[in-house]
């Protein structure tokens, strides 16, 4: 089943660390954490900023209210499954001085493919599982989306602290010579193995990251939601 929770599990005294603030305590809010898949070296951790339409979907999902255009049944289809990056989190010319997101955002400012196929190279099968959302570049198709590697349930119950954690998985053949500063999670109907009506749920910008085609340098993102 897509989405389906891997299992649930106590929080760790690392995880408590990383999401505490200044004083030790858990901070409740939402988190993105980014490492270095290669290393585990943390490379920036800050709060992500969850936009209208998340928020819409998640008090919808839990009074069963549908969106004007989307009946009670594919409301029940729809899942936060997706995730997507970009290159418009910072302006050209200040690639480290990131721009804000906004609660009005729709969607990432420019969104950069994670993998590109030709009729010559083609995404392999085992890949076609993971890579969604295309659209014709260049007289081949493009990938914007990707799904989660794990997720997984944590709760600290002694401090009333609930999360899901998301992993998602930038690996060494996604979107090489590429610059991100955005990360994009997206909720879609899931019908008979398509996402469809994709909405952006939640949005956070930083500064440009290089994915470098001669490293592979990957990116390993924790993302953390809070309830």
């Amino acid at each position: 089943m897509i989405n389906e929770i891997d299992n649930v599990r106590t929080m760790t005294a690392d995880e408590r660390i990383i999401l505490g603030d200044k004083h030790g305590n858990v901070e409740r809010a939402n988190h993105i954490v980014v490492r270095d898949t290669a290393t585990g070296e943390i490379l920036f951790k800050r709060r992500n900023l969850v936009v209208r339409n998340g928020r819409e979907f998640l008090l919808r999902k839990a009074f069963n209210l549908p969106y004007t255009s989307e009946t009670t049944t594919q409301l029940g289809a729809r899942y936060l499954c997706l995730f997507g990056i970009g290159s418009g989190g910072t302006p050209v010319s200040s690639p480290f001085q990131p721009i804000a997101p906004t609660p009005a955002d729709q969607d990432l400012n420019t969104k950069v493919a994670f993998r590109n196929a030709t009729t010559a190279n083609p995404l392999p099968d085992a890949d076609k599982l993971k890579y969604f959302d295309t659209a014709a570049v260049n007289g081949g198709t493009a990938y914007y989306k990707k799904t989660f590697t794990s997720t997984n349930m944590v709760m600290d119950t002694a401090a009333d602290n609930y999360y899901v954690k998301t992993t998602l998985e930038i690996n060494e053949l996604d979107a090489r010579g590429s610059l991100i500063s955005e990360i994009g999670m997206f909720t879609a109907r899931v019908e008979n193995g398509a996402y469809n009506d994709i909405k952006l749920f939640s949005r956070i910008t930083f500064d440009t990251e290089s994915l470098n085609a001669n490293t592979g340098k990957g990116l390993t993102i924790d993302y953390y939601v809070y309830a």
